[in-house]
């Protein structure tokens, strides 16, 4: 049998987002409107709008040709807490999840968005009085962190700024436009 587990409930879709985020016929309006939200409310905002545990369909066709037991379904199990799942590997090959017996195990992406579980995040936080909104770094709208500093935050770490997009490509493209411009200040300052 193949088993997937997951923290959420799986779906099929190309992106963690809606495509509306990807046009421009309506992504301008929807960033116009989670920036208008004060920034205690875009981090639910963010939660909302990236429903997670998507999967490409392409990918999980795929899969589901390789599942083991040779019928082509995946058993999914929603858990929560996968993510401190207790791995081990198995005498004899494969591995022992939570003690049960797998021939083969694959970790995949997808992991909580908390920066400041990381040392250099609180460090930065503490020493430079870093702002912090609901454990993510709460940075102006030039990804700036700390007032006055030059220490600048992209990707998932940004969300309260660049919104649902910021962990995918649209969103590093966007970061990267803006702390080039900045950088670009900087330097010609």
């Amino acid at each position: 049998r193949a088993v997937l587990r997951s923290r959420r409930p799986l779906r099929t879709r190309a992106y963690d987002i809606e495509s509306e985020w990807f046009d421009t016929r309506h992504s301008n309006r929807l960033r116009f409107d989670f920036l208008n939200r004060p920034p205690e409310e875009r981090k639910r905002f963010v939660q909302d709008a990236v429903a997670g545990g998507s999967v490409p369909e392409r990918y999980m066709r795929e899969l589901c040709r390789v599942a083991g037991d040779g019928t082509g379904r995946i058993e999914v199990q929603t858990d929560k807490a996968v993510e401190f799942s207790d791995v081990a590997p198995r005498e004899g090959g494969g591995g022992m999840v939570n003690e049960e017996a797998f021939d083969h195990v694959v970790l995949a992406t997808g992991a909580p968005n908390a920066p400041l579980r990381l040392p250099l995040y609180r460090q930065v936080a503490e020493e430079f009085g870093a702002p912090v909104l609901g454990g993510l770094p709460h940075v102006d709208a030039s990804l700036r962190w700390a007032e006055g500093e030059d220490i600048f935050v992209m990707g998932a770490s940004a969300v309260l700024e660049l919104g649902p997009g910021a962990l995918n490509l649209m969103g590093a493209m966007r970061g990267a436009r803006i702390v080039a411009s900045e950088l670009r200040d900087l330097m010609w300052s």
